[in-house]
């Protein structure tokens, strides 16, 4: 765990850590520049997670670009969210009498196929849409080790058949 600081900020948090050999990074918050250390990060391998204020989770790779503010090379930096990044995932906060209540309300798979992008929407409003998750997204899972997800996702049948 790295503390962020005035004298210590995030990049060089981020770059210290992927020194060590990190393989998740996990970042509170990306609120600015720091997003292309991340994306960085996640192009070595290492599993990079953080939360990004947008309106829709398909809108991810768009708000990253803002972020990082490289508007010359924009179409690259979207072309490595679309590589790097697997799933966009979308909170949604409800109140009411009882309080706060929080639940997943959008998730989609990002991958880049034969130089294109795609962004598969697997959830929307809080509901399953019919579109399988894609093998690309599958075998990143199998290469993390993630044998529990892999295993649930398989018995719901929730993988597209490989071609």
């Amino acid at each position: 765990s790295l503390k962020i600081s005035e004298d210590y900020p995030a990049q060089q948090a981020i770059r210290d850590a992927l020194r060590l050999l990190t393989k998740w990074l996990l970042i509170a918050e990306a609120r600015g520049r720091e997003i292309t250390t991340i994306l960085e990060g996640a192009s070595t391998g290492c599993v990079a997670w953080s939360t990004i204020h947008t309106e829709n989770a398909w809108e991810i790779p768009d708000r990253i670009g803002q972020m990082a503010g490289k508007e010359d090379d924009k179409e690259s930096l979207e072309n490595n969210v679309y590589m790097f990044f697997n799933v966009g995932i979308k909170v949604k906060r409800e109140i009411d009498k009882k309080g706060i209540h929080r639940r997943i309300d959008q998730i989609c798979f990002f991958e880049r196929v034969n130089k294109e992008n795609h962004c598969i929407v697997f959830m929307n409003d809080g509901k399953y849409t019919g579109n399988k998750i894609p093998i690309s997204i599958y075998e990143r899972f199998k290469k993390n080790k993630e044998s529990e997800l892999i295993k649930l996702l398989s018995k719901a049948n929730l993988i597209e058949e490989s071609v």
